[in-house]
């Protein structure tokens, strides 16, 4: 490769690569309006939006990250035999579903919640063109 067919190669690629970085930051906007204008059934985390063409299935996420201390703390205060219920020797959930009734459970006694943090994360789209719904 000639060094003119290199430096055209460069460029190009770093076009292309500032053009998909502005996308990236404009698709990352549209899906937080959609987020915010799709209807979710009451307590759900899946909600539509329909449009001329497409359809987009937006589903809400959430980050948690877990506190490994309280949750040792948790495991020392109620036993293992419920402890393992929920969560795994790494400390790790088995399932979201397990954690949520934990939470309600008297066992736990309301301490669940102080072992983790939970902030909003980008929501996920999914686009189909309408023919397919």
């Amino acid at each position: 490769m000639s060094d003119a067919e290199q430096r055209k190669l460069v460029d190009r690629a770093a076009l292309l690569h500032r053009d998909i970085a502005e996308k990236t930051d404009q698709l990352k906007e549209i899906k937080a309006k959609l987020a915010a204008m799709a209807k979710y059934r009451e307590g759900g985390a899946t909600g539509h939006v329909y449009g001329s063409r497409f359809s987009a299935t937006v589903t809400l996420k959430k980050n948690v990250k877990w506190d490994q201390g309280k949750l040792e703390g948790l495991r020392e205060d109620i036993g293992d035999a419920d402890f393992m219920k929920v969560f795994t020797w790494e400390y790790k959930p088995i399932s979201q579903k397990d954690v949520d009734a934990a939470v309600k459970h008297a066992s736990f006694g309301g301490k669940i919640e102080e072992c983790f943090t939970a902030t909003e994360g980008s929501p996920q789209v999914v686009f189909k063109p309408m023919e397919d719904c």
